[in-house]
């Protein structure tokens, strides 16, 4: 079909800026900035007091940042194209004291089999929650710990490990990091610091070390100093193999108890990779699934998004699963940790977030075939059925805006 003659002089141009070009118009005429692509949300008020106390119950307890930053420490497993991280530049002087009208620290919560969840805040990051929208969790083994994600500041990773060693008194046998989002990385200086080792897969890893410099940078701008203290980039101790059919081990540390990384390929991001702990049937699946929340295409495969999911929603219904490009093996799946909202069954929250990745990508299309202009797609493409999600008035818009762009690059190729 060919693209409609009075559109085709805004679709050249757009359709000429390359990937990352596109991405970043659809940011900026979307309305939302381009820190929006590198992460970083852009309504933080810089002003905004950090939180009061570590243990959610009115303690004194407080985090100590460290005053200096730490060398990011080089895989045990080295990757050639994961170039090293910047060394963080020197912390403004954080306040002593912080101020008391923020968010608590949550307690952990326990999901049954020795998994905890360490709950996000959910919303938009701001100077109240310091960027920790997202959840952590931990796994309790006969022989150790492994952590999942870490938050989005120092201070963040700190009170996650103040809350394991509360819990139990095993050996924290490693973090593993999911995803390359601020809401999961940039906790994990605490942990490393503290001896922990980081495992992350290597396109998490390069895509961590390629852009979130820049994320840090804003986010010490919008969340303030006193949360930012100490908080950087780490490079990983550990690099995951990431391609869907390796026979390799998972490469998570023992814990004493089994556990299964399950590689999707690129879904919601490069490499994705999602844990399955088949002692309890939990599926801690990071980015990859969200619960009454957009989810962020601004990495995604579409495609490949839908195929990962579907190969999940088979192993939640009937235990079978490993279709398409993924590698997800035959355990049943019966709950999922998201990334944000509320842990729950499986199979209704698959069905959910395939539902929306499906509308918005239809009504995406019908609108550039319409030829409707960038600056309108994002009120044009409202949908009903997740008027009530949290973050439908901006990641909403910006999938929207990312969405036009490929299918009018993709009707211009017709």
């Amino acid at each position: 079909m060919a693209a409609d003659p009075a559109t085709l002089p805004r679709r050249r141009l757009l359709g000429g800026l390359g990937a990352a070009g596109a991405l970043g118009a659809a940011a900026v005429l979307g309305g939302l900035g381009a820190c929006a692509q590198a992460g970083v949300p852009t309504t933080a008020t810089a002003d905004s007091p950090p939180p009061a106390n570590l243990s959610g119950r009115g303690a004194s307890a407080r985090t100590t940042a460290p005053t200096t930053t730490r060398s990011a420490t080089r895989p045990t497993d080295t990757d050639a194209a994961t170039p090293a991280p910047s060394p963080a530049p020197a912390d403004t002087p954080a306040p002593a004291e912080a101020p008391a009208d923020t968010l608590p620290w949550p307690d952990p919560q326990p999901l049954g089999d020795g998994l905890w969840l360490w709950p996000g805040s959910g919303g938009e990051a701001d100077a109240r929650n310091g960027g920790r929208t997202a959840h952590a969790a931990f796994i309790v083994g006969p022989d150790g710990v492994l952590v999942i994600d870490s938050g989005s500041a120092w201070r963040h990773g700190q009170a996650l490990l103040q809350a394991v060693r509360r819990t139990t008194d095993r050996p924290l046998r490693g973090l593993w990091l999911s995803q390359a989002r601020q809401e999961f990385v940039f906790g994990a200086a605490a942990l490393q610091d503290a001896g922990v080792p980081v495992l992350m897969g290597r396109r998490a890893a390069r895509l961590m070390a390629a852009r979130c410099e820049g994320c840090l940078r804003a986010l010490r701008r919008e969340a303030g100093p006193w949360w930012m203290a100490g908080t950087r980039v780490v490079r990983p101790d550990r690099l995951l193999d990431d391609e869907p059919g390796q026979q390799a081990s998972t490469g998570l540390p023992d814990i004493g108890r089994p556990l299964r990384l399950l590689r999707l390929g690129h879904a919601s991001a490069p490499g994705d990779l999602v844990l399955h702990d088949p002692a309890s049937g939990w599926l801690l699946a990071g980015g990859v699934v969200e619960h009454r929340r957009i989810p962020d295409i601004q990495d995604a495969d579409l495609a490949g998004w839908q195929t990962a999911l579907q190969d999940l929603l088979r192993r939640s219904e009937s235990g079978g699963g490993g279709g398409g490009g993924s590698d997800i093996g035959t355990e049943r799946i019966r709950a999922i940790v998201p990334a944000h909202g509320p842990p729950g069954p499986a199979a209704p929250m698959l069905r959910a977030q395939q539902d929306y990745l499906s509308a918005l990508d239809a009504r995406a299309r019908a609108l550039a075939r319409d030829g409707v202009a960038l600056s309108a797609v994002a009120d044009a493409a409202t949908l009903a059925g997740q008027a009530d999600w949290d973050q439908v008035d901006t990641i909403h818009r910006r999938n929207a805006s990312i969405l036009l762009l490929r299918h009018e690059r993709a009707l211009l190729r017709e």
